[in-house]
C-alpha cells in the first residue's frame, strides 16, 4: 500500500502546477550606509536629492509647514515586496523616520528603468507603491507626473514608508491557458530520459466515492502508470479538486477530499498566491467504499507570467504563463511527502512543458485541444 501511494503522489506531483522562481516584482538590495541624510525644519521644510547611482533622479521635497517639528530625514536602500499584480521597475527607497506624516503632502520623485517596462503595460498607468515595514500593508500612489524618457515618476507623499515605482499588470486569464476540454491530449517527451508522458482530460470517475456530477479527470500516463486528479470547473472558471487516483497496473487507489478545494483560479493577478488545505480518505482499490487510510494535505499555488519565451519540439511560445503548486501531505499510515513541479501554459493550448521535482523536464511533442491538432507559432 505504501509503494502504491508513493507512486501515486510522485505522479500527482507532475500534475501539480508549480514553479522554481517567483513572479510579480523584484527585490531591492540593502547597503550598510545611508544614501542621503538631510535636516528638515517645521518652518521651511527641506529637500533630499540623489544625483548618482541607481537612485539618480530621486528627489523628496517637503513643503514649509508640512512637519510638526524639526526632523532629520534619511534615505536608505529598501526592498520591494513581491506584490501580486505589479512588476517593480526601479529601486526601492526606505525613508526614515518610518511613518513620518506630512501635511500638506511632500512631493516624491522616484526613478525607474524604462527598458524594464512590460510591453503589455501603458506607461500612463505607472504608480508608486508604499509599503509599511511593520504591517506589510501596500498603498498605491497615483502619479502627478510620469517622465517615461528619463525614467522618473512624481507623486504626492503623505507619509514615510518604503517606496518604489511599479507597473500594474493585467490579470491572467487562466481558463484561456488551461482549456480542459474533454478529449484534450498532450504528448510530452522527457528531455533527459526520453520517456513519453501523455496528459489527458477525460470524463469524470465512475465511483461510489465521487457521486458529484460534472466532474473531469485530469490524468497522466508514464511507463504504464496512470494517475491524476478528479476536478470540476465552475461557471466562473475556477477549477477545484475533489480527489485523485493512481493505478500502476497491479494495484490502484483513489483519495477523496473532504473539502472541494481550489486547484486553479479562472482569473488571477500576476504573482497571486493561493493556499488550500483539506483532509482526505484513501480507498483501495479504486471504487471501494471502505476507508483504508486518512490524511491531510496543504497546497500553495501561484500564477505568473514567464520571463521569456519557451521552445519545445512542437514549436515556440512567446508569452507562456507559469502555474505554481507546492503540495505537502501526510496520512495515518505515516506516509508523508512533498509534490513540486513546474508547468508552463500557452494561451489557447494548455501545458507545453513541465518539470518534475527539479529532476526531469517534459516538453510538448504533439497533441489535440478542442478537437484540433495543437499548432504553436514557428512550428519546427
Amino acid at each position: 500500500m505504501g509503494a502504491a501511494k508513493r507512486i501515486l503522489h510522485l505522479a500527482i506531483s507532475i500534475l501539480s502546477l508549480a514553479a522554481l522562481s517567483c513572479g510579480g516584482g523584484g527585490g531591492g538590495s540593502s547597503a550598510p550606509a545611508s544614501l542621503a541624510t538631510v535636516p528638515a525644519t517645521a518652518a521651511a521644510g527641506g529637500t533630499l536629492e540623489v544625483t548618482t547611482g541607481e537612485f539618480a533622479g530621486l528627489q523628496l521635497v517637503i513643503p514649509p509647514g508640512a512637519l510638526s517639528s524639526d526632523t532629520l530625514i534619511t534615505l536608505d536602500p529598501g526592498r520591494s515586496s513581491l506584490e501580486a499584480g505589479f512588476a517593480a521597475l526601479g529601486p526601492a527607497g526606505k525613508f526614515s523616520p518610518e511613518g513620518l506624516q506630512f501635511s500638506p503632502a511632500a512631493s516624491l520623485t522616484m526613478p525607474f528603468d524604462p527598458l524594464a517596462l512590460p510591453a503589455i503595460v501603458d506607461p500612463a498607468d505607472l504608480v508608486v507603491l508604499l509599503q509599511d515595514e511593520t504591517t506589510g500593508a501596500i498603498e498605491e500612489l497615483i502619479p502627478s507626473l510620469i517622465d517615461e524618457v528619463n525614467g522618473l515618476v512624481t507623486a504626492d507623499l503623505p507619509h514615510f514608508s518604503v517606496a518604489w515605482v511599479a507597473a500594474p499588470l493585467p490579470p491572467i486569464d487562466v481558463v484561456d491557458h488551461l482549456p480542459l476540454n474533454v478529449g484534450d491530449e498532450y504528448v510530452m517527451e522527457g528531455l533527459l530520459s526520453g520517456v513519453i508522458g501523455v496528459l489527458r482530460v477525460e470524463p469524470g470517475p465512475i465511483s461510489v466515492n465521487f457521486p458529484e456530477p460534472d466532474l473531469l479527470t485530469l490524468s497522466l500516463e508514464i511507463d504504464g502508470f496512470r494517475s491524476g486528479y478528479y476536478i470540476r470547473r465552475s461557471p466562473n472558471g475556477d477549477t477545484s479538486v475533489v480527489g485523485n487516483f493512481g493505478d500502476d497496473g497491479v494495484s490502484n487507489l483513489e483519495e477523496s477530499h473532504q473539502f472541494e478545494t481550489l486547484f486553479a483560479p479562472g482569473v488571477a493577478l500576476d504573482g497571486e498566491v493561493f493556499e488550500t488545505t483539506s483532509d482526505y480518505t484513501g480507498h483501495i482499490p479504486i471504487g471501494s467504499p471502505d476507508v483504508a487510510y486518512t490524511g491531510n494535505y496543504e497546497a500553495i499555488s501561484e500564477v505568473f507570467r514567464a520571463d521569456g519565451p519557451v521552445s519545445v519540439p512542437a514549436g515556440d511560445v512567446q508569452d507562456p504563463v507559469i502555474f505554481l503548486r507546492d503540495e505537502f501531505y501526510q496520512d495515518s499510515d505515516g506516509f508523508s511527502g512533498r509534490a513540486l513541479a513546474i508547468f508552463w501554459l500557452a494561451q489557447g493550448v494548455g501545458p507545453i512543458a513541465l518539470e518534475l521535482d527539479r529532476q526531469e523536464v517534459f516538453l510538448l511533442v504533439s497533441g489535440t485541444v478542442g478537437g484540433q491538432p495543437i499548432v504553436l507559432s514557428e512550428e519546427r
